[in-house]
């Protein structure tokens, strides 16, 4: 965590040399975010953390990694260690707030397609008809939070969906997915009240 953020603080600062270094530690942070290349679990939180402090204190220079971020996190996201899972969310939050900032016309393009992969963590496969495991479940529900508190009105469409969505895991035996929907609960109600 205090590597992470002094990383931050250091690129924050700006220079000549920063877009270099943002560049090299976003594109390693990447690579360590994915299990098949990266077993060190310490590594994949690590990258989390870096990926937050790159989006919150070096936004310009981040701002082009934002499509392979979201193709990456949900390694993070969808890991067997709860700590990584959030380590993840906290990442994905600062990206939402940076895109949410910023005019782009990628913007809904990169909504639809987390959303998209939010929703397949929480539904059945269409061909297998098997439901994910309570790890993909767990982090495509922080995940889903993250969506309704950073994209606006994206969701307003969808708002139905996501609400019998989430409810149709409030009776999980799982105690971290019952605790992301108790937490879900307020945020959908203030999203459309």
């Amino acid at each position: 965590e205090q590597c992470a953020r002094t990383m931050g603080r250091l690129v924050k600062g700006g220079g000549a040399v920063t877009s270099d270094i943002v560049e090299r530690e976003v594109k390693r942070a990447l690579a360590w975010c994915d299990p098949r290349l990266e077993p060190s679990e310490a590594r994949r939180v690590a990258a989390t953390m870096l990926l937050r402090e790159m989006a919150e204190q070096a936004p310009a220079v981040f701002n082009v990694h934002v499509k392979m971020f979201i193709d990456a996190i949900w390694f993070p996201l969808r890991d067997a260690r709860p700590a990584i899972r959030e380590s993840g969310v906290s990442a994905l939050k600062a990206v939402l707030c940076l895109v949410e900032k910023r005019e782009t016309r990628y913007r809904v393009q990169w909504y639809y397609k987390l959303f998209e992969q939010t929703m397949r963590g929480l539904n059945r496969d269409h061909r297998s008809g098997a439901m994910p495991g309570a790890e993909a479940i767990h982090g495509s529900l922080l995940a889903l939070g993250e969506l309704l508190s950073h994209t606006g009105e994206f969701l307003l469409a969808r708002y139905k969906e996501v609400v019998e969505t989430v409810l149709r895991f409030k009776d999980s035996k799982e105690k971290l997915i019952r605790r992301a929907v108790i937490v879900l609960l307020p945020r959908m109600a203030a999203f459309s009240p």
